[in-house]
């Protein structure tokens, strides 16, 4: 009896690079037909590379002390300001998370890759 390799599901084929992308958004924006919808066009290459269509945020990150001397963590984005320090009731951690008045900014937190529900 011979053996046989159980061959698993199909793998996807190659990725869109972003080579392809430049490629395909150069030739059309050189086409003579390619300047109406082009936006459009472009948004759908950018799509196929598996990149975000939405703006990337800066984060300011600030390392320092807390007045007794153990490390503290800022981190700070638009109205959002995340602090990692030591909880100074015992020996984990302790995250706060704080948004500027007014801010528009929802946060997303998870803990070990499952989303915390906001307590309000």
């Amino acid at each position: 009896m011979t053996d046989h390799a159980a061959a698993g599901p199909a793998l996807p084929g190659p990725a869109y690079t972003d080579q392809a992308a430049i490629n395909d958004i150069h030739v059309l924006l050189t086409s003579p037909l390619g300047q109406d919808g082009a936006l459009e066009s472009i948004a759908e290459i950018i799509a196929r590379t598996g990149r975000p269509l939405t703006a990337g945020r800066d984060i300011e990150v600030i390392t320092g002390e807390s007045p007794l001397g153990w490390p503290v963590v800022q981190a700070v984005s638009a109205g959002t300001t995340v602090t990692i320090r030591q909880d100074p009731t015992g020996p984990g951690l302790r995250v706060e998370i704080t948004t500027r008045l007014g801010s528009t900014d929802t946060p997303a937190v998870s803990l070990d890759s499952r989303p915390l529900v906001p307590a309000w």
